[in-house]
């Protein structure tokens, strides 16, 4: 435990204190640090020095500061490191560290082969002020080993000089070998005594001859006193706050806002009036503050109190209020007694209530009534008191009469319906069974009309309903079923689905007219119906296309351009369709007997003996002769014709344009088209091909392949172009074909060179179309080496530049223009642009434009952006100072200003601040008037210049005595004089100097100055 010893001693004489101050302390702290050296130490009360007082070695024992010897009372023993750290000596780091008060001395002769330990060094404290203060003491606790050559010492510094005071006894004893802690107390010599200079000090020396004898020396709870002689009648001095500022409430302890200070007592103490825990209600002015000493003088000051409070006061509303209005009666008259008053209570003073009643009449319904209460700080508080006025007489309701409906959800019927109230002119409506419910044969409809005070009025009406509308039902997709060795098919349930039904009202039943799994090879109609609950019915046909599986349809590019897809047929059960398919799909072939379209399958026809006409697009080589054949689905067609738009003029009836007709009894027929050479690379062609039929067709079918779609006219495309690769690299032409398959919806593509294939020539490639069954078909076309690629090119980074040496324009050299970032698949040709080393560039935007060329000719642009701007401000030279004097009647003049002069080397705009335009010249008021210009370049920089024009009147100057101005001195003088400055005592006009001013002082200004001004 750390030991404070307080030398006090109390000496009373009459009006005299004696008085022991402690002025210096230091235990070292707690905590148990070792290896902390005391030149690290840095305690409140100042930073410990070491000297070295002799020879010392590389690795001296050092001074530490820790609880490595820990800090005991007198008379108990050393100890190792506890929480009471202490000075002591202790080994290098590099030796054994602090271990405590324990010392390295070496091994005799052995030093600088092992290490070494000859010490002698002084820990100094920090500096005392002993000024004022006589028998200054000094007492710590120590304890101390070593021998005759291992020894401490205590020194004392007197400002000037170091001396030893005493060499400390040894305190082993019965303690060895730790030691036994010591009490040490002594008086400092005389020159202590009103020394602000004083330091004490502790020397320990060792040598290396191998002895030593533990403990070193280990210090602790260092005091210093002395004593003050004097009269104390001196009160403390008090420094106060020039105000405070406090809230309602309890008075807080405040006495830490206030400084007090005192010549002989270190801390007077404070006290306040009212004390801390008081009551603080708003009504407080003041605080008194007292500073007192130990001799009992005081010192006192009020601080003003600021008040704030920002807590809004407690305010309670009246009780609501609900009543019922008399028969007849829309309102309520309501007295202010029965409303009440509400109460409230503040915090800090007094409370003003207010209130938004103003009438006593209520209407029906809910109204407010608003409270306000606020403090004398402004603080608000609102509650709400509500007054409801009910009324008991329902609405009056209009109900619809009895409806017919048809099988559908029930429509909102309160949009329709007509509703009163006394007091509520929207009363709620209300639907039982709500709107949207499905109408059911005979209902029951009741509307509820209920107004705001909970008043209820119901009607009821009947819904019929009549179904008039059949169901509909959309058939399960048509199937393509590969026929087996046997030309036979087995399809499931499950695999022809189930067509999609719906009704307005509900459905009765769902069939279809097939019960078979094996299907022959060929279409077979499937008829599904469908019925509702009123009767009535409606039917769809689902097709299964048995087919012998067949190798893959493929179009090359150059031969075939786009594969298009027709519109549905949409027939309906009051007209369908009137006839059954004839025209089913068409195929064109290329002189390679290769596949260049199939159609795909077509849709139904319109009426009896009907044209069908049937479109779709292919890419058509100019000059070649194509096989167009065309297939129908049922061996129905009775006449076939062909016509070819030559001219491209929409119609078909022109001279040549009419292919060939026939009357086939096969289900296929195949012709020729020829394709003219019309002189151009592309050009686009309609081929019409229809068909005539006449078979009779009940209503009751329905169309055939009822989604296959309705026919079109072709749209031929001729392209006499051949594929480029891209200067040697062949790309991949998979997405320019087009293949069919009447099984397989994705067949396999390959091409043959690959894509990536590096070529030098002209280049067959061959696309191959394979499958799910391993059935292949291939299409050929020439591709032509060339190099159809633009260059890319990334121009140079975009400049700003200022203006050329006092120019509006800047310049630029090539080297600064940069270069631009070019690429090709091939090769470079040329980089270009549009700089010229002559070019000048004025302020603004301008742009360089970049070009670059391939070898094949093929080329690309960029454009650099080359900004120019003016940063250089106008520097104007205005005249400094106009001076213009006029008459003491005149308030104003017209003074002409001058232009300043402007140094600018691109235009610019000049004005002023006096009449905003160019020239400030004008008319000025009496006074100084600062006239500033500014000239605005067209890049916006500015600059200033300013003239000051001052006008001034004419100055009059009177001489002594003559008062009126006149050049006289006179009896009107004498007159001014005795009226404006009559005095009994030095007045600087009573030249006799008797106390007044007469005309004896006037005869004096006469006899002095003539009667005239001089």
């Amino acid at each position: 435990m750390k030991r404070i010893l307080l030398l006090i001693t109390l000496c009373i004489s009459y009006d005299f204190i004696a008085q022991t101050v402690t002025l210096y302390t230091e235990d070292f702290g707690t905590g148990c640090n070792a290896d902390f050296q005391v030149t690290s130490y840095n305690p409140p009360s100042g930073t410990w020095s070491v000297t070295n007082t002799g020879s010392n070695v590389a690795t001296a024992n050092i001074w530490y500061v820790s609880a490595a010897e820990n800090g005991n009372a007198a008379g108990q023993c050393g100890s190792g490191c506890g929480n009471d750290r202490t000075l002591h000596i202790g080994s290098d780091p590099t030796i054994m560290g602090d271990i405590g008060a324990a010392y390295f001395e070496g091994l005799s002769g052995f030093c600088g082969i092992f290490g070494c330990g000859a010490t002698d060094k002084r820990v100094e404290s920090p500096t005392v002020n002993c000024m004022g203060y006589t028998n200054i003491q000094l007492s710590f606790l120590y304890l101390e080993g070593g021998n005759v050559a291992d020894n401490a010492t205590l020194w004392y510094y007197n400002g000037t000089n170091w001396s030893q005071l005493t060499d400390l006894a040894k305190t082993v004893g019965a303690c060895s070998p730790q030691g036994t802690w010591t009490l040490y107390s002594t008086t400092l010599p005389a020159s202590a005594e009103n020394n602000p200079n004083v330091k004490i000090g502790f020397r320990w020396v060792n040598n290396d001859n191998g002895v030593a004898s533990d403990p070193s020396i280990a210090v602790d709870d260092i005091v210093i006193t002395g004593d003050q002689d004097m009269a104390d009648v001196t009160p403390p001095t008090i420094e106060c706050p020039t105000e405070l500022e406090l809230t309602c409430g309890l008075i807080p302890d405040l006495t830490g806002e206030i400084v007090a200070t005192d010549d002989l007592d270190p801390a007077p103490v404070v006290t306040q009036n009212p004390v801390a825990g008081s009551g603080f209600d708003g009504s407080l002015d003041v605080i008194e503050f007292t500073a007192t000493d130990a001799a009992g003088n005081s010192s006192s000051c009020s601080v003003p109190i600021i008040y704030t409070d920002a807590i809004p006061p407690v305010l309670t509303c009246p009780d609501d209020i609900v009543v019922l209005t008399a028969a007849g009666n829309n309102f309520v008259q309501i007295s202010s007694e029965v409303i009440g008053t509400a109460s409230a209570s503040d915090n800090c003073g007094n409370v003003v209530l207010l209130s938004d009643y103003t009438s006593d009449i209520f209407p029906v319904g809910t109204t407010n009534i608003t409270w306000t209460a606020e403090d004398e700080f402004g603080n608000l508080s609102e509650c709400i008191q509500t007054v409801t006025v009910e009324t008991d007489n329902p609405p009056v309701l209009n109900c619809p009469q009895n409806q017919t409906l048809s099988c559908v959800a029930l429509p909102d019927f309160t949009l329709n319906v007509i509703v009163s109230d006394d007091y509520d002119p929207n009363p709620e409506l209300f639907q039982t069974p709500a709107a949207g419910m499905i109408v059911e044969q005979d209902m029951e409809v009741t509307i509820t009309a209920m107004d705001n005070a909970g008043n209820v009025t119901t009607c009821t009406f009947q819904v019929f309903f009549d179904d008039n509308e059949g169901p509909t039902i959309i058939c399960p997709l048509n199937m393509i079923a590969i026929a087996d060795e046997n030309g036979e098919a087995i399809i499931t349930e499950e695999m022809l689905g189930n067509p999609v039904v719906s009704d307005n009202c509900g459905i009765q039943d769902v069939f279809n007219n097939i019960n078979m799994e094996i299907y022959q090879l060929g279409v077979t109609p499937i008829l599904w119906t469908v019925t509702d609950v009123s009767g009535f019915a409606n039917a769809c046909y689902q097709y299964v296309h048995v087919v012998v599986d067949q190798p893959p349809l493929i179009g090359c590019q150059g031969e075939i351009a786009e594969y298009a897809v027709s519109a549905e047929c949409t027939p309906s059960w009051s007209n369908g369709c009137s006839s059954q398919d004839v025209l089913e799909r068409m195929v064109i072939q290329a002189p390679n007997n290769s596949v260049i379209m199939d159609t795909g399958d077509t849709g139904c026809n319109g009426s009896p003996e009907s044209w069908i006409e049937n479109s779709t697009v292919a890419n058509l080589t100019q000059g070649l002769t194509y096989e167009i054949t065309v297939y129908t689905a049922f061996g129905f067609m009775q006449s076939f014709g062909a016509w070819f738009d030559a001219n491209n003029d929409g119609d078909f009836s022109d001279a040549g344009e009419f292919l060939g007709a026939s009357s086939p009894t096969a289900s296929s027929f195949s012709f020729p088209l020829q394709v003219p050479d019309y002189g151009n690379l592309v050009v686009q062609r309609r081929l019409r091909v229809v068909t005539n039929f006449a078979i009779a067709v009940e209503e009751s079918d329905y169309c055939l392949n009822s989604d296959w779609g309705e026919g079109e006219d072709f749209l031929l495309i001729m392209n006499t172009e051949q594929m480029s690769a891209l200067c040697g690299s062949l790309p991949s032409y998979l997405n320019e074909v087009v293949v069919y398959d009447d099984f397989d919806d994705s067949p396999t593509l390959e091409q043959s060179p690959a894509p990536g294939t590096f070529i030098t020539e002209d280049t067959e490639v061959t696309i191959t179309a394979t499958d799910s069954n391993g059935n292949t078909s291939s299409c050929s076309f020439m591709v032509t080496y060339a190099d159809l690629i633009p260059p890319t090119i990334e121009c140079p980074g975009d400049l700003t530049l200022n203006t050329w040496d006092g120019n509006c324009f800047a310049s630029l050299d090539e080297f600064a223009l940069g270069e631009a970032v070019v690429a090709d698949n091939c090769s470079i040709a040329n980089v270009v642009n549009t700089w010229s080393p002559e070019a000048q560039y004025p302020v603004g935007l301008h742009q360089i434009e970049w070009s670059v060329y391939d070898l094949a000719g093929n080329s690309a642009v960029c454009y650099q952006n080359i900004m120019v701007i003016d940063v250089t401000d106008p520097v104007l030279l205005c005249t400094d100072t106009i001076h213009v004097v006029i008459s003491e009647d005149e308030l104003s003049a017209d003074v002409t200003v001058e232009l300043p002069q402007v140094i600018e080397n691109c235009e610019y705009t000049l004005s002023n601040d006096f009449n905003n335009v160019e020239s400030a010249s004008g008319n000025y008021l009496l006074g100084i008037t600062d006239v500033v210009y500014s000239a605005v370049d067209a890049s916006g920089n500015v600059g200033e210049c300013t003239t000051t024009v001052e006008v001034s009147v004419q100055e009059t100057i009177c001489c002594l005595g003559d008062f009126n101005c006149d050049g006289f001195i006179s009896v009107s003088d004498l007159i001014i004089l005795i009226n404006e400055f009559a005095c009994l005592n030095n007045c600087q006009t009573d030249m006799n100097s008797d106390g007044l001013v007469t005309t004896t002082d006037l005869m004096i200004f006469v006899g002095l100055y003539g009667g005239i001004c001089p």
